[in-house]
């Protein structure tokens, strides 16, 4: 890449350093040198993307969504690279982003709780697409993986919440890049020059509008940055160079840094960032988990009639980021949008549902008058926590009602690194997705044995077994 005039003064200049250290390590990642706890964490946001995928033909718009990638991709015939449960596409760009399409559909995926981003969505679609493409092995995939995941996550935590910004579309395409420039095998100078093509992708400073209007497309920014992740790769494979101040440059990434010393914080701290991925116990906006969590708390998992149901306080941190769900409850747009954004939905559907999985999604619960009443009438959301050093938490949930006052707080985010879902809760979520896809129980096993050999399987393997376990689901 040519050179190009910095401010010598700036964060951009004063980082990128730290930038270049990030790039070489993840463009040289093995995966014999990740430690056991970060290949287990690799392993289970692949199960948990799987499962996803699997359930994604049930969920609502996405047999639109289908037909229109199929259209635009064109026909591959019996050949080209494999989608889980939706067949072959004819390139890789096409195939990941509709796997990262369903992988989001249900808005089930993966979240960064500090990073504020769904990993898989972004890092195992380019991967999984990519090692088909180039004929790699299962351990080179994984390897692709833990990279896209390192890069998309570090700069989200590098350049913190932007105005109007969804992270993981913003910065989707240069995770994309990262993870499938790791499975092409380039060099940390090309894998650079694929992060520079990957740049006009990044923080648009309107994607938040999907939220803002509960509007079904949220499910699809991720994988059109995917896209363009993916072919940036493959362009700086052939290659090409992007410009050379994607990072410092005037108008870079790096001007969009706001807190110097927590970015260089963020670039430099040790481990992998795919072990600090939580994997979601509710299909739910992650900023709504905590008040979920509580309600179940103090109610033990027990339904309630709507009559009965207590008056419900939900004290959530400050600032910005939990406004979208904080609002009171209305219709704006996409039923289930509107109820996967809402603290007061989501609390009501748990108290009088007994829990928040993928049955309260559908179609009937989504609409019940009763948790509307209750969601709008019993549930009251005020913002006055002090986060700290956190993001989502703390969260305080006092419930009154016949019985007296009873309180509960939320300081660590189930599915997170400090409150990690169990393999009996992951489980049972992998079973939730085959479940309401109509898909047979076993499926489960046959899938976690898949991923279970990822690391020993060979090209010829992966494109064998990888159709065999998630074969297309045809739409009616």
């Amino acid at each position: 890449m040519t050179a190009t005039a910095v401010d010598r003064g700036s964060a951009g200049w004063v980082l990128r350093p730290a930038v270049e250290d990030l790039v070489g390590r993840v463009s040289g990642l093995t995966w014999d040198r990740l430690d056991e706890p970060t290949r287990a964490a690799t392993r289970a946001l692949v199960l948990d993307a799987l499962g996803l995928a699997a359930a994604a033909p049930a969920a609502p718009s996405l047999a639109a969504t289908s037909l229109a990638l199929r259209r635009v991709a064109g026909s591959a015939g019996h050949s080209g690279v494999h989608v889980p449960f939706a067949g072959a596409f004819p390139g890789p760009g096409e195939a990941a982003t509709a796997l990262s399409v369903a992988v989001h559909a249900w808005d089930f995926d993966d979240t960064h709780d500090d990073a504020v981003v769904h990993a898989a969505c972004v890092a195992v679609p380019a991967a999984l697409a990519v090692a088909q493409e180039c004929g790699a092995d299962g351990r080179r995939m994984l390897e692709g993986v833990v990279a896209g995941v390192e890069i998309l996550c570090r700069l989200s935590l590098a350049l913190g919440p932007q105005a109007g910004v969804i992270r993981t579309a913003g910065l989707g395409g240069l995770g994309a890049a990262a993870a499938a420039a790791r499975v092409l095998g380039l060099p940390a100078d090309r894998t650079l020059a694929a992060l520079a093509l990957a740049l006009p992708t990044a923080l648009a400073p309107t994607s938040r509008q999907v939220v803002s209007d509960s509007a079904i497309n949220k499910r699809h920014q991720p994988g059109l940055a995917v896209h363009a992740g993916v072919t940036a790769a493959y362009l700086a494979a052939a290659g090409l160079d992007g410009p050379a101040g994607w990072w410092d440059g005037e108008h870079g990434l790096a001007r969009a840094v706001g807190d110097l010393e927590t970015a260089a914080r963020s670039l430099d701290v040790a481990g992998w960032e795919v072990a600090r991925v939580s994997l979601k116990p509710y299909p739910a906006c992650r900023y709504a988990h905590a008040a979920v969590a509580g309600v179940l708390d103090l109610t033990r998992g027990e339904k309630v009639a709507a009559e009965e149901a207590p008056s419900v306080e939900v004290h959530l941190p400050v600032g910005s980021a939990h406004v979208m769900v904080a609002r009171p409850f209305e219709r704006r747009g996409q039923p289930i949008v509107d109820a996967q954004f809402s603290v007061p939905w989501l609390v009501a559907a748990a108290l009088l549902r007994g829990g928040v999985g993928l049955p309260e999604m559908t179609d009937e619960v989504r609409t019940d008058p009763a948790i509307e009443r209750v969601a709008q009438d019993r549930v009251t959301v005020v913002q006055d926590q002090d986060p700290g050093t956190g993001v989502m938490t703390p969260v305080v949930v006092r419930s009154t009602g016949p019985d007296g006052v009873h309180s509960v707080t939320v300081k660590h985010l189930p599915g997170s690194p400090a409150r990690r879902l169990t393999r009996e809760e992951q489980r049972a979520k992998l079973l939730g997705c085959l479940a309401v896809a109509g898909r047979p129980a076993a499926e489960a096993d046959t899938l976690a044995a898949l991923v279970a050999d990822l690391d020993s399987l060979s090209p010829r393997e992966l494109t064998q077994r990888l159709p065999a376990a998630t074969p297309e689901v045809l739409h009616a």
